[in-house]
């Protein structure tokens, strides 16, 4: 209780500065704030998944549901797992947004640090789609991918050219351990040693299909986790994992 009367004040104070006037807007943001202060309660155990982690699985959730061949037909449940999908959304929408202003107010005076960012070893490719936009926001140039643009085959010669000050590699669909398998293939390419990223120790893995390869909130996740790294760049050893 102590917790609820502590943004319903927070929550009437912020509508009284905009001079809003909603008591049943309140009341409910005051109530997803509390629910959701315990992140167990923003991923519930599903039917369809063990749980619920994304939009996806919350609309699988809805499909099970309707599944009368099956032991858990519970069309009720969808009005239940619907309303969680508008909360969770737009609880989130409103985090995102702000961890990533926090981030970008962190970076924005820094010089920025020259990244090749690798969605894939062999063959290296360059990243896309959301990527190149994170590494801007993390205080970073990535050299070769497109905001926008699909990720795209590297060529080798980019790389050497643009002598990155930050190498991140996040494959898609690899756990940090099975992307470390392929990393002797990079490390075998002509001019590797002489990177500045490589002699700095700033080379970085991290699990691409948890982090990158997936839009969603769990980005602020990953552009909080960039940030850090690329603030590292200049440190005498930094850590490659």
């Amino acid at each position: 209780m102590e917790l609820r009367r502590f943004f319903d004040r927070a929550v009437r104070a912020s509508f009284r500065d905009l001079a809003i006037e909603d008591e049943p807007a309140a009341a409910y943001l005051a109530d997803l704030l509390t629910r959701f202060a315990r992140t167990e309660n923003l991923f519930p155990r599903g039917v369809a998944v063990p749980r619920l982690e994304t939009v996806v699985d919350m609309l699988l959730e809805i499909q099970a549901a309707w599944q009368d061949d099956l032991p858990h037909f519970h069309p009720e449940h969808e009005v239940t797992v619907r309303r969680h999908i508008g909360d969770y959304t737009l609880f989130m929408t409103g985090i995102f947004r702000e961890r990533v202003e926090r981030v970008r107010q962190r970076t924005q005076n820094r010089p920025p640090v020259r990244v090749t960012f690798l969605e894939w070893l062999d063959p290296p490719f360059a990243c896309g789609h959301w990527t190149p936009e994170l590494v801007q926001l993390a205080g970073g140039i990535d050299g070769h991918g497109r905001a926008g643009q699909p990720s795209r085959r590297l060529d080798w010669q980019e790389v050497l050219e643009w002598q990155p000050e930050a190498i991140v590699i996040a494959c898609c669909g690899f756990t940090v351990e099975r992307t470390l398998q392929d990393l002797p293939a990079l490390e075998r390419m002509p001019g590797w040693n002489d990177l500045p990223a490589v002699q700095r120790g700033a080379v970085f893995v991290t699990d691409g299909n948890a982090y990158f390869s997936r839009p969603g909130p769990r980005l602020a996740d990953s552009l909080e986790w960039l940030a850090a790294q690329l603030e590292r760049c200049n440190a005498p050893v930094a850590s490659r994992v």
